[in-house]
Order: C-alpha cells, then structure tokens, then sequence
C-alpha cells in the first residue's frame, strides 16, 4: 500500500490534500488515491466554448458558457467511469479488493475523485473554457 504522503505526491509535486477526512483514516491511501485521479480529470477533460462533446448520458452536447462547468464535470466524471475499464486502473482496484474493509476503500476513493473534480471545477472560469 501506498501511505498517506506518497499518495498525495505526484512527481514530488504536494497534489491535493495530505490529510483525509476521519472516516476514511484506515484507508486514507485510497481517498488521496481518488483525489489524484479526480485532478487529473479535471486538467485533461476542459471543454471549449463553441464546441459539441458526447455525453453517454445526454449525447450530442454544445458548450457554452452557461454549461460549461456543468459540462466540465460531467466530462470528468464519465471519463473517471469509462477509465475503470482499462489495465492501469486494475492495480488499484486489485489494492483496494485486498483491504480488510474494501467498501470503504472503494467509498473512500470515489469520495476522493468526486470531492477533487468538484474542487478543480470550481476554480474555473468562461475564460479557461475560451
């Protein structure tokens, strides 16, 4: 398992939060884990204003800049799902499969990816979305 401090590092950059919330102490690795994941996310999954994405959920989808954080998170959020489905995820899942309570490392992880996306979105602008 990874600790705490190197789950939170990314290329010895600090990304996101050293700390995790209490009910995910066991398995803060996980959390932090899902945060690192969520970030990445958010950086590669920016729409453009003007131009047409596919949502599983609601096809064809023009951004704007009235949808564009809309847009934004659910880019994120269906990239996260869609990316289960291939090898560098499985190790994490095999890790988190072998915890002791493996629910909460998968609710620690999700919570993790959700709380980061959320967070990163926030922080955008129309302008980013140019």
């Amino acid at each position: 398992m990874q600790t705490t401090e190197k789950a939170s590092m990314v290329w010895g950059r600090q990304v996101g939060p050293k700390t995790c919330p209490e009910r995910y102490s066991e398995v803060c690795w996980a959390y932090l884990w899902g945060w690192q994941a969520g970030h990445g996310l958010a950086c590669h999954n920016v729409p453009k204003i003007g131009k047409t994405y596919w949502l599983e959920w609601s096809g064809k989808t023009l951004c704007s800049e009235e949808n564009a954080q809309d847009l934004h998170e659910s880019l994120c959020f269906e990239a996260e799902m869609n990316g289960r489905q291939f090898s560098p995820f499985e190790q994490k899942a095999r890790e988190m499969n072998e915890e002791v309570d493996t629910e909460l490392a998968w609710e620690a992880y999700e919570e993790g990816v959700r709380e980061s996306i959320l967070a990163d979105v926030s922080t955008y602008g129309v302008e980013e979305y140019q």
